[in-house]
């Protein structure tokens, strides 16, 4: 009898955690909570100022892309088909600078997950610096042109990310 009672115990304390308590904790609540201001905040900007922005010689080349197929020589030729995607068959950038906004909100939550696991900061820290991201002129101004630099802009914090470490935590 007493040997069952102890098995009960034993297979009581390794029986699996709901996989909802991992995602309850304060941390992974506050991550969330973090991810959804920085896109909230993108998409409010966004609606505050939906007017796409042309850079002369580049966009028109994207645009060329776009409309006809044609590859320029000395620029990226994807973007031209992302912008045809995205934009020629609804005859509005509008699509475009969506997927712009919520790429540039990826952009600063890799950000703070690397000023997090790269850097150990803590996470008021690495939110903050997210957010300063997220609100970087720079990022705001890019986010609006017909312009590859929103698209390569992730993919070289993705790139930082993964060199750090970072993806293998």
């Amino acid at each position: 009898m007493e040997r069952s009672e102890h098995a009960a115990i034993k297979i009581e304390a390794t029986a699996p955690q709901s996989i909802c308590a991992g995602a309850a904790s304060p941390a992974a609540n506050a991550w969330w909570l973090f991810c959804a201001l920085v896109l909230a905040i993108k998409l409010l900007l966004l609606w505050l100022d939906p007017t796409p922005k042309l850079f002369i010689g580049d966009s028109w080349s994207y645009i060329r892309t776009a409309m006809i197929g044609w590859i320029p020589w000395d620029r990226s030729y994807f973007y031209g088909y992302v912008v045809r995607w995205l934009a020629l068959w609804l005859h509005s950038f509008t699509p475009l600078l969506i997927v712009q906004a919520l790429v540039s909100g990826a952009t600063a939550i890799v950000f703070a997950l690397i000023c997090s696991r790269f850097f150990e900061m803590s996470n008021g820290l690495s939110f903050l610096f997210g957010l300063l991201c997220a609100l970087d002129p720079s990022q705001l101004v890019w986010e609006r042109y017909v312009m590859t630099e929103t698209f390569s802009l992730l993919v070289y914090v993705l790139v930082l990310y993964g060199i750090g470490g970072c993806g293998n935590s």
